[in-house]
């Protein structure tokens, strides 16, 4: 599940901008329980809405993720044209061209939580790191810096194919250390991959869809009904 996804100097976004999936601790009546599942002592929410003004960054931050996607998934296939150019940084500003564009997600696993980022510039990735919560406390798995790296070798063993004295190896400059191990099956890195192919990204505009699934609950769920009557007044019995 997602826990949280940040972002910096990417498309429309200048500043670091932070999207929480964490519960907040509160006893109002309104809060809805069911929308907050508890994983590994985590309370997490399972959907959230995104509102603002229109052109204010909403489907940029769904774009950014996606992307972010794709070039974990996909890079390493990508020989011609590489994902990593996709990443625009904030061009209103004079200082964004010249500045790396900085993604992460925080997400949990198999039961564990990750901390998974790319620090991206004209293409390159300049810094990726991987981190992971094993019990209380954040330990690190590894820190790239263009194409050295820093391994705890002991959590993230899987990794020592790829790397003689700091400097990875069989791994191109525009494509992520953790996408290269996790193609030999490493447990980490095939979780973080395993992730992000799990996410999908459904469009409003495939209304027919909806519409079907709409009318589907309304039918056969009595709670559904409620709720729909009590937040949307032109719903009739």
């Amino acid at each position: 599940m997602m826990v949280n996804f940040s972002l910096s100097n990417a498309f429309s976004f200048m500043d670091a901008q932070n999207m929480s999936m964490l519960a907040v601790s509160s006893a109002k009546d309104d809060i809805n329980l069911a929308n907050v599942v508890s994983v590994s002592d985590v309370r997490i929410l399972k959907s959230a809405l995104i509102f603002g003004a229109n052109a204010s960054g909403k489907s940029n931050l769904m774009k950014t993720i996606s992307l972010m996607k794709d070039i974990v998934l996909h890079s390493v296939q990508a020989i011609e044209s590489s994902i990593t150019k996709n990443v625009i940084p904030f061009l209103l500003d004079e200082d964004g061209p010249n500045k790396p564009s900085e993604m992460e997600m925080t997400f949990i696993s198999d039961g564990v939580k990750y901390r998974y980022g790319l620090s991206i510039f004209q293409g390159k990735i300049k810094e990726e790191w991987l981190y992971y919560t094993p019990k209380s406390r954040e330990t690190i798995l590894f820190e790239r810096d263009g194409l050295s790296i820093e391994v705890n070798k002991a959590a993230f063993s899987e990794s020592n194919l790829f790397i003689k004295e700091g400097i990875i190896q069989k791994t191109r400059e525009d494509v992520p250390f953790v996408s290269v191990v996790a193609g030999f099956n490493g447990e980490h890195s095939k979780r973080v991959v395993n992730w992000f192919n799990n996410i999908v990204f459904l469009s409003g505009s495939n209304e027919g869809m909806f519409t079907a699934i709409t009318m589907k609950l309304i039918n056969e769920s009595e709670d559904f009904k409620a709720w729909l009557k009590k937040n949307t007044s032109s719903i009739p019995d």
